[in-house]
């Protein structure tokens, strides 16, 4: 198999583990955020970060950066509408979490523990959510076309 071919399933693999990992910090992670208690809140808050680094930000990351790169290094059956849908899912994630959820999570460092931001957390990762879902959804559809049998 072609190293274009191997990058093409390391990115729809990682795409599908980001998926996983948006929808929990979406529905369990930021929701959750609540509940902690104001004067633990900025610890908490600080621990939670360093915790995701491996485990979410990292891979999201390397999802947003491969979609744009996907541009091109991809299999030459992949139609260019495709690529470019999926370059937006990536740079959907790349504006989101650089410009509204990064500056979010920065105020609550300093200022500590606010419903309104943590609000503003939630509603504006839905942006992230939807790109980071229909990203995998993408990326499976066109395993099936570029690895399709010629002529099919």
């Amino acid at each position: 198999m072609s190293p274009i071919s191997w990058f093409f399933l390391l990115l729809t693999a990682c795409s599908l583990y980001n998926c996983g990992t948006v929808w929990m910090t979406q529905r369990v992670s930021y929701p959750l955020f609540r509940l902690v208690g104001s004067s633990e809140f900025v610890a908490y808050d600080w621990r939670y970060f360093l915790n995701i680094i491996p485990v979410v930000i990292i891979p999201a990351f390397l999802v947003m950066i491969g979609s744009l790169a996907f541009l091109g290094i991809h299999p030459h059956r992949i139609p260019t509408w495709a690529l470019l849908v999926n370059a937006i899912f990536g740079l959907v994630g790349l504006v989101v979490t650089l410009g509204l959820e990064i500056p979010r999570h920065i105020r609550l460092q300093k200022g500590g523990k606010s419903d309104f931001v943590i609000q503003e957390l939630i509603r504006y990762n839905w942006l992230r959510t939807l790109a980071f879902t229909g990203h995998p959804l993408l990326m499976v559809w066109l395993l099936t076309v570029a690895f399709a049998p010629a002529g099919t």
